[in-house]
Formats: C-alpha cells, sequence, structure tokens
C-alpha cells in the first residue's frame, strides 16, 4: 500500500511516477467531480423512499444496487484518474 503513494514533487511539471500539489488538487476537485452522480441517484432513492411513507427506518437507508454501482463506478474513476496523473510527467 506504502508503495502506491508516492513522494511529492515541488516541480512545476511533475515528473514520472511522482505527484506535485497541484496534481493532487486536481485528482481531489476530479474525485468530488467524479461522486456527484452517485449523490444524486442515492438522494433520488431516499426521495422514492419518503414518496412512500413517511417515517425513515435504518432500512431505509441501505443504498439500492444501482447506487452500489455506481459508487464502484466512481471508485474505478478515481483509481484511474489516480494511475493516469501518477503515469503522465516528465518522461
Amino acid at each position: 500500500m506504502v508503495a502506491l503513494l508516492p513522494k511529492l514533487s515541488k516541480a512545476g511539471i511533475s515528473p514520472k511516477g511522482k505527484l506535485n500539489r497541484k496534481d493532487i488538487k486536481k485528482i481531489l476537485r476530479n474525485m468530488l467531480i467524479f461522486i456527484t452522480p452517485t449523490l444524486v441517484l442515492y438522494l433520488a432513492q431516499l426521495q422514492g423512499v419518503l414518496g412512500d411513507n413517511i417515517t425513515l427506518t435504518l432500512a431505509d437507508l441501505i443504498p439500492s444496487t444501482y447506487v452500489i454501482g455506481a459508487f464502484e463506478g466512481y471508485l474505478i474513476s478515481t483509481v484511474i484518474d489516480y494511475l493516469t496523473k501518477l503515469n503522465d510527467g516528465t518522461k
């Protein structure tokens, strides 16, 4: 696990295999963008549950398979973004 976390570079363009602060900020911004569809699906699921009855139980908070699939897509997108930024840079 530690081998996947490279040392940060202070260069303007990160060398291959290293990330600088600009890359980290881009990855974090992209993570926020990637999570948005998953949150919209989850909130739509909660709205559907609340439309049927007024009371909200703990079982209603369990995400549906669509939300879980969207979250898996989010994780895959984040890993691909991280690896792409790690591979880019001066070659």
